[in-house]
């Protein structure tokens, strides 16, 4: 049951979203897999396109999370989104900048492995 919700409302709640639920789990274990071959990779976040391709990822997630019930996962997917949007307006950032971004997507992809 969702905090803060009488029982009917959960099972009416489960009844209508849960395969919507299981479907956007799906999804989140394909995001997962994305942004791990980022993080892993050579370059990491510094890739061309690196930090647009985990933004979108992030915006999808953080509207469909929220909606969906997966509130945690929402707010960690704003956080790195609104993250990257303040990197990429910044006339430069530096390995620090990087390393903070590096651990909020950590965070949001342990939230999301969490619920897979």
């Amino acid at each position: 049951m969702m905090p803060g919700t009488a029982p009917m409302e959960s099972e009416a709640f489960e009844a209508m979203f849960g395969p919507i639920r299981a479907r956007f789990r799906l999804s989140m274990a394909e995001h997962v897999a994305h942004i791990e071959r980022i993080l892993q990779g050579g370059a990491g976040l510094g890739a061309p396109r690196a930090l647009e391709d985990v933004a979108v990822r992030a915006h999808k997630i953080s509207g469909v999370a929220a909606t969906l019930g997966f509130d945690g996962i929402g707010r960690s997917a704003t956080t790195v989104e609104n993250g990257i949007l303040t990197l990429q307006r910044a006339a430069a950032y530096g390995a620090s900048d990087l390393a903070s971004l590096h651990a909020m997507i950590r965070e949001l992809v342990d939230r999301m492995q969490a619920e897979i």
